[in-house]
């Protein structure tokens, strides 16, 4: 036993491991994956010839300082755990090259991540990390760092010493500014900032010729940086719509997917909240017209169309457009406030013929007499 190379004791029950693992000195792989481990043998860190080291998918809450001790190691899978906390001797690990801390329940990690010179590709998605270290600008080798779904609000400056990155992905964090030493990663290819709380990009975004995808939807983002990507082929670049996004560039027409929908030249360079009606009616792309039915907003379509009136109730009224302009025929529930005066439009289904079935649609099956009594 001994003289083992490899040992695969995978998909167990197992829930602890013997001291007398750290006898096996020949190993080289060691494959714990989908058991109930909660905890590591300090022997662990006698294996000084593993080079590769599979735990994902156990209970592991903390780990030995002896993980240190494994210096030989290129490839360590530590995701799907309970880890909140990483012990500073992981940064002896200088010839990982590849190391999954994704899943777990990190909040911080040690500086010592820094001295991890050799990393390619470092993951630390769906972890609770707020702030990265200043050391992480060390790792020079990274060419895919994956950060998704943590609770960063900024980014270190430090990011741009990052040179050979070709993926970088921070979605669904809480990031409010990305440093302008973004602009030195010059190998990205793919770029996800979907789902924070951008408003602007620094400007030297465009500096990243090699992009070919970026994505920004799900920010709100208010406009795109002057001259952005205007003098180099401009990536696929992702959006999603809100009021308050004010034009696409004319040069960025079919670079532009907004809300996933490519955007034609037709409609760029002319304000959004300047998209005309009519053009619902020249647009032969189904999925182009629901995206117009969304910027163009309800309320305008009434107005702009003519919506003719089926029925009334009260306050409300049901519409109908009579434009074909969507796959199936567009109804509308139209309420006029009755102190204020403001009007509220909703899309109902084509099958409704009267405003008060409507309201019993919108209002889950209640009818408006009894909400009334109700409220």
């Amino acid at each position: 036993m001994t003289y083992l190379i490899e040992l695969y004791l995978s998909s167990n029950q197992l829930t602890s491991l013997p001291e007398s693992l750290g006898d096996l000195t020949c190993l080289r792989e060691l494959y714990l994956s989908d058991n109930q481990l909660t905890s590591l043998p300090k022997s662990l860190g006698n294996l000084t010839y593993l080079n590769r080291l599979d735990l994902t998918n156990n209970q592991l809450i903390h780990l030995p300082k002896s993980l240190g001790n494994l210096t030989s190691l290129t490839q360590l899978d530590l995701t799907f755990n309970k880890l909140a906390t990483i012990p500073e001797s992981l940064g002896n690990l200088r010839s990982l090259t590849q190391l999954d801390l994704s899943s777990n329940k990190l909040v911080t990690i040690p500086e010592s991540l820094g001295n991890l010179t050799s990393l390619t590709q470092l993951n630390l998605s769906f972890n609770k990390l707020v702030t990265l270290p200043e050391l992480l600008g060390n790792l020079t080798s990274l060419t895919q760092l994956n950060l998704i779904s943590n609770k960063l609000v900024i980014i270190s400056e430090s990011l741009g010493n990052l040179i050979s990155l070709t993926r970088l992905n921070l979605s669904l964090n809480k990031l409010v500014i990305i440093p302008e030493s973004l602009g030195n990663l010059t190998s990205l290819t793919q770029l996800n900032l979907d789902s924070n709380k951008l408003k602007n990009l620094p400007k030297s975004i465009d500096k990243l010729t090699n992009l070919s995808e970026l994505n920004l939807a799900n920010n709100p983002i208010i406009s795109l940086p002057e001259n952005f990507f205007q003098d180099s082929q401009p990536p696929k670049i992702y959006l999603t719509y809100h009021q308050n996004f004010l034009i696409i560039p004319k040069y960025l027409a079919g670079s532009i997917y907004l809300n996933g929908i490519k955007i034609p030249e037709k409609y760029c360079g002319v304000p959004l909240e300047s998209w005309s009606a009519k053009w619902l009616i020249e647009e032969d792309n189904a999925e182009m017209r629901r995206l117009l039915i969304q910027v163009i907003g309800y309320e305008t379509l009434c107005e702009k169309l003519e919506g003719i009136v089926l029925d009334t109730w009260r306050e409300y009224s049901l519409l109908k457009i009579n434009k074909q302009v969507d796959i199936e025929p567009i109804h509308l529930l139209k309420m006029t406030c009755p102190s204020t005066g403001y009007i509220h439009v909703l899309r109902v289904p084509p099958d409704l013929h009267s405003a008060r079935e409507a309201i019993r649609w919108i209002n889950w099956g209640i009818d408006p007499e009894e909400l009334a009594v109700e409220t």
